[in-house]
């Protein structure tokens, strides 16, 4: 019952999220970009989600199976590298605005 709550407070929105983001690109191309200090916070919170991940999955290693542990650290992963993705959009815009 736990990783069904980790995985609906915090993974499915980072999907949704994600799906939003990715439609709204593909929608429009002109569209404006997100401003240097939106970047930082999104990366920020995808950090903070992929750490959240992670200490849940060791706080309830025992508890879960290697199946769920497993999709637990593809998850990480996956939240971790998006938030790195960003953070270097966030770097390039403070840069390129610079």
């Amino acid at each position: 019952m736990k990783l069904k709550v980790v995985l609906t407070l915090v993974v499915l929105p980072l999907i949704l999220s994600l799906v939003h983001n990715v439609k709204l690109a593909q929608a429009s191309q002109d569209a404006p970009a997100k401003s240097c200090q939106e970047l930082e916070k999104e990366a920020s919170s995808f950090h903070k989600a992929a750490r959240e991940l992670s200490d849940y999955r060791f706080a309830h290693w025992n508890e879960l199976t290697e199946e769920q542990r497993n999709a637990l650290e593809l998850l990480f992963w996956d939240t971790l590298n998006y938030a790195s993705e960003v953070n270097a959009r966030a770097v390039i815009c403070k840069v390129s605005n610079s």
